[in-house]
Formats: C-alpha cells, sequence, structure tokens
C-alpha cells in the first residue's frame, strides 16, 4: 500500500477539484430543470419585458413566438418596433391557462414621442404566452399603441 505523500496528495487534490467542480455545476443544473412552469414564464416574462422596457428589440425578438417563423426574421421584427418608450413594466401575476399556454399580468408606464405623447400612460394589460418546445415565448399579436381592455384580452380573443 501506498503512503500517502505531500506531494501525492497534491496531486489528488488538483485531480478531484475539477471533477468537484463540474458535480456542482451538475446538481446546480438540475435545480434549475426542476422549476415549475410558472416560475419558468415569469422568468422569461421578466427578462422579455425588461428588454422591450430598455428597447433591446433584438433581445426581445428571441422571446417572441414570431421568431421561430423563418418568414419572420430579425429585420422585419424590428420594422414593426419602436415608437413606443417603456418608462415602468411590472410582471404583477403568471398563470397558467392550459398546459401550454399562460398569460401574465402586467402593469406598464410608457409614451409615445412619435405621436407627441410625452405624459405616461399607466395601465394593466394580459400578455398572452405559449410553450413551445420546453420554452416559454410571448405570443405573437401585431404592434399597438395602447394596452387591450380586458374584453380584448389575448386569453379571451378567437385564434
Amino acid at each position: 500500500m501506498k503512503t500517502l505523500t505531500p506531494a501525492l496528495w497534491s496531486r489528488s487534490i488538483r485531480t478531484l477539484l475539477p471533477v468537484a467542480a463540474i458535480l456542482v455545476f451538475l446538481v446546480a443544473g438540475c435545480a434549475v430543470l426542476k422549476r415549475s412552469p410558472e416560475e419558468a414564464l415569469s422568468e422569461r416574462a421578466r427578462a422579455f419585458w425588461e428588454a422591450r422596457r430598455i428597447g433591446d428589440h433584438i433581445t426581445a425578438y428571441q422571446y417572441e413566438e414570431i421568431s421561430l417563423n423563418p418568414e419572420m426574421n430579425l429585420q422585419k421584427y424590428l420594422k414593426g418596433r419602436g415608437g413606443i418608450e417603456y418608462q415602468d413594466v411590472e410582471v404583477k401575476e403568471v398563470r397558467l391557462v392550459g398546459p401550454t399556454e399562460g398569460e401574465v399580468l402586467i402593469h406598464m408606464s410608457y409614451t409615445v414621442p412619435v405621436a407627441g405623447i410625452s405624459t405616461p400612460i399607466k395601465g394593466d394589460g394580459k400578455d398572452r404566452w405559449v410553450l413551445i418546445n420546453g420554452r416559454w415565448y410571448h405570443a405573437w399579436q401585431p404592434p399597438s399603441l395602447f394596452p387591450k381592455k380586458d374584453k380584448d384580452a389575448p386569453s379571451k380573443r378567437a385564434p
């Protein structure tokens, strides 16, 4: 049997540390995978609306259902953006309305400088999301300057 010398001990530690680090990352990754559908939706909705709030339409596009459509490339998407400047968007509530559909209740404050509206407009809205291949995407709807009224909310419209 070998005696554990300082040199052998040092070499063993150097070998085990990377293995231990990989195990920590794998365990952490498994914890992330165990999120509830509501938590996953909430995370993506918050990231999407933060991108919209700061005017990062390229990042926002990656959260859009339409980004999965090869006919709606980023250039076409960007042409339909702009005009609205969000001062604040807060995700208030997230709920599932089916196995692959979710609804996000948001409160927003925005201006529309191109239309001469510099006083912030505040309102609440419902945002429809769809689960595709295990990921939540903001359901596509044509751009609108004003939040939809409850009767026009995406979850109550015909598909």
